[in-house]
C-alpha cells in the first residue's frame, strides 16, 4: 500500500505540475495579446485547443493586410534571425505562437520583440 500511496503522490504532483504549466502558458499568452494589440498594425486574439487537440493556448497574432507582410514572409523572417523563432503560418497574415515552444520563460519576450521589431524594419524599408 506504500507504493500505491507513492504512485497517488506522483500523480497528484504531475497534474499539479501540469495545471501550473498551462496556468503558465495563459500568463504568456494574456502578455503577448497586450503586447500585440498596442501595436498599429496587429491584432492578436487568444485561441485554444491547437490544433493538434492539445489543450494549449496559443497566440495569433494578425499582421493588417495594408502592411503587406505576409505570414509566410514573417515566418521566414523570424526563423533566419537570431535567435531564430518558430512560429507557424495562420492564413494570409496570421502566425500562431505556442508558449509551450519556449525554452525559457524569458523567450516570450524576445518572440515578442522579434515580432513587433519585423513591422518597423518592414514599414522603414
Amino acid at each position: 500500500s506504500e507504493m500505491l500511496g507513492l504512485l497517488a503522490a506522483v500523480e497528484w504532483y504531475l497534474d499539479l505540475d501540469h495545471d501550473a504549466r498551462i496556468a503558465g502558458f495563459e500568463r504568456t499568452v494574456a502578455e503577448w495579446i497586450d503586447a500585440f494589440e498596442a501595436v498599429p498594425g496587429l491584432r492578436a486574439s487568444r485561441e485554444f485547443p491547437n490544433e493538434a487537440g492539445q489543450p494549449m493556448p496559443r497566440c495569433l497574432v494578425e499582421f493588417d493586410p495594408a502592411l503587406n507582410l505576409g505570414a509566410t514572409d514573417a515566418a521566414a523572417r523570424l526563423w533566419e534571425g537570431d535567435p531564430r523563432v518558430a512560429v507557424k503560418t495562420a492564413g494570409a497574415y496570421g502566425l500562431s505562437i505556442t508558449p509551450d515552444t519556449l525554452a525559457q520563460p524569458t523567450d516570450a519576450d524576445v518572440v515578442q520583440e522579434r515580432i513587433i521589431a519585423l513591422l518597423h524594419v518592414h514599414a522603414s524599408g
